[in-house]
């Protein structure tokens, strides 16, 4: 299990680096591109077991990130909202924002076909086309598969 959250955080680290988040943007951290997500990175070179490396590279690989770089990066991007007297808190594990559209990416261990996942997602897509105006895509990615699967 170990592993895995090493994994998790690795495919995190190979993407960004964080910068501190301004007082507007409570719960959020603003993520900035830098080198990481060139291929040969130096952070790549860091990683030593071959299953992690193979697993982040795979991802960074993905189509869905190829435009990654004209995009705003959230990681752990912290939500709170109350509709119909109901409060609502989430964590979005990685999204992406493009001046059209939005992709919210959850990483999941393997199993990606839970139907409490797509209604986790949903709760996150609605909330951020609330409060965005823009087009919101939802997607699972499985660690272990090293598929992306998008919601509709």
């Amino acid at each position: 299990m170990k592993k895995f959250l090493v994994l998790v955080l690795c495919l995190i680290s190979a993407l960004c680096v964080c910068t501190s988040c301004n007082n507007n943007n409570r719960g959020k951290r603003k993520i900035v591109i830098g080198t990481m997500l060139q291929p040969g990175s130096p952070i790549l070179e860091f990683i030593e077991d071959e299953f992690i490396l193979n697993k982040v590279q795979k991802f960074l690989n993905n189509e869905l990130l190829k435009n990654v770089k004209q995009a705003e990066i959230y990681h752990e991007y912290e939500f709170e909202y109350k509709k119909d007297n109901t409060e609502y808190h989430g964590i979005i594990d990685l999204m992406l924002e493009y001046e059209n559209n939005i992709d919210i990416i959850d990483f999941k261990l393997k199993n990606v076909s839970d139907e409490n996942y797509v209604k986790q997602l949903n709760g996150y897509k609605n909330y951020i086309e609330e409060i965005s105006n823009k087009t919101v895509n939802i997607y699972l990615y499985s660690i272990i598969d090293e598929t992306m699967n998008q919601i509709i």
